[in-house]
C-alpha cells in the first residue's frame, strides 16, 4: 500500500510543476501591464507588443521547420503500405486540385479590408520588424501604425514571403495556391493515417479537391486557407505521436498547435479538438501523465502563445 502511494505521489509530480508553469503563465498574461523588469515596473503594452510578437511568431516558425524535418522519416513512414497506383491517383487529384486553385479560380480578394490589412502587416514585418496596421507611410517606412487587434501569425508567413521573393500581393496569391494543394495532401496523410484505408484516403482528398467553398476561398489572401493547412498538419503530428510515442514528433504537434492558434481570434479552440483526440485515441492515460516528457511540448506551447494571449487579453470586450 506504501509502496503504491508513493508511485502516486511521483507520478503526480509531473502534472504538478506543469500546473505551476502554466499558472504562471496566465498570471503573466492577466498582469502583463504591471510586471517588474529588473527594478523597474514596466506597462508591457501595444507598442512593446508589436516587436514581441513577430520575434515569437519566428521562433514558432523556425521550430515547425525544424522539427518537421527532425520528423520527416516517421512522416513519411506513415505512408507505409501505400500502393503505387494509390500515389499516382493522388498525384492526379493534386495536379487537378493546383489546376484548379491556380488557372481558374479568380485571384481576387473577396474580404475587402482584411485582405489587404494582412498584406500590409506583413509588408511592416517583413520591413520594419513591428507587427503593426500602418494607417498611414510608405511601402518601406510606416509613420503611423497600430497594433491591429486580430492576431498577426498569417501576417508573418506574408513577411516570409516577401522576404525570400519580393513583396507584392500576386506572390501571396501564388502563395495560397500552392498551400490550398498541399491541404489535399494532408488531408489524403490525415485519413490514412487514422483508418489505413487507400480508398477512404483517396475519396477524402478528391472531395477537399473539388470542395467548391476551398477552391474560391484559395484564389484570395484570406486567413481561411492557412488556417486549413495548419489545422491539418497539427492533427496528422499528434495521430502520428499518439502512434509512435516519440517526443519529437509530440513537439511538432504542440509548436504547429501554437502557431494555428495564432492565425485567428477563436484559435484557442481549437486545441479542445486535440484534447479531445487524446481521450478517443489514447489507451494508457497513466502511463503518459506520469511521464515528465509529455509535459514539455505543452509548456513550450504555452510560453509561445503569451505574447498571442496578451495581445487577445488586451482586446477582450473589444467590437
Amino acid at each position: 500500500m506504501t509502496l503504491k502511494l508513493k508511485d502516486l505521489i511521483i507520478g503526480v509530480i509531473p502534472a504538478l510543476l506543469t500546473l505551476n508553469v502554466l499558472l504562471l503563465i496566465g498570471y503573466v498574461v492577466i498582469n502583463h501591464e504591471n510586471l517588474a523588469l529588473g527594478d523597474n515596473v514596466h506597462k508591457i503594452g501595444a507598442n512593446e507588443l508589436m516587436y514581441i510578437l513577430p520575434v515569437f511568431f519566428l521562433i514558432n516558425f523556425l521550430l515547425i521547420v525544424i522539427l518537421f524535418a527532425v520528423n520527416y522519416r516517421s512522416i513519411i513512414g506513415s505512408m507505409k503500405g501505400v500502393k503505387k497506383n494509390t500515389i499516382i491517383m493522388l498525384v492526379v487529384i493534386l495536379l487537378v486540385g493546383f489546376y484548379l486553385r491556380e488557372f481558374v479560380v479568380p485571384h481576387t480578394h473577396r474580404i475587402f479590408f482584411d485582405e489587404d490589412l494582412y498584406i500590409g502587416i506583413g509588408n511592416s514585418i517583413a520591413t520594419e520588424g513591428k507587427a503593426i496596421m500602418c494607417n498611414y507611410g510608405s511601402p518601406t517606412h510606416c509613420t503611423e501604425g497600430i497594433l491591429n487587434k486580430d492576431p498577426s501569425a498569417y501576417p508573418f508567413l506574408v513577411a516570409v514571403v516577401f522576404k525570400l521573393i519580393g513583396s507584392g500581393e500576386w506572390s501571396i496569391f501564388h502563395l495560397m495556391a500552392v498551400i490550398s494543394t498541399l491541404s489535399i495532401l494532408l488531408v489524403f496523410m490525415v485519413v490514412y493515417v487514422l483508418l489505413r484505408n487507400e480508398k477512404a484516403a483517396l475519396y477524402a482528398s478528391l472531395l477537399m479537391a473539388l470542395t467548391p467553398a476551398h477552391i474560391v476561398w484559395s484564389g484570395s489572401v484570406a486567413t481561411e486557407i492557412v488556417f486549413t493547412f495548419l489545422s491539418l498538419l497539427t492533427v496528422l503530428a499528434f495521430l502520428i505521436y499518439l502512434k509512435n510515442n516519440t517526443l519529437k514528433m509530440h513537439l511538432l504537434g504542440a509548436v504547429s498547435l501554437a502557431y494555428t492558434v495564432q492565425i485567428r481570434p477563436e484559435g484557442l479552440i481549437f486545441v479542445a479538438t486535440i484534447l479531445a483526440g487524446f481521450l478517443l485515441f489514447e489507451r494508457d492515460w497513466w502511463q503518459r501523465l506520469t511521464d515528465y516528457r509529455f509535459y514539455i511540448p505543452w509548456i513550450i506551447f504555452f510560453l509561445l502563445i503569451v505574447p498571442h494571449s496578451t495581445q487577445m487579453y488586451m482586446n477582450r470586450g473589444g467590437d
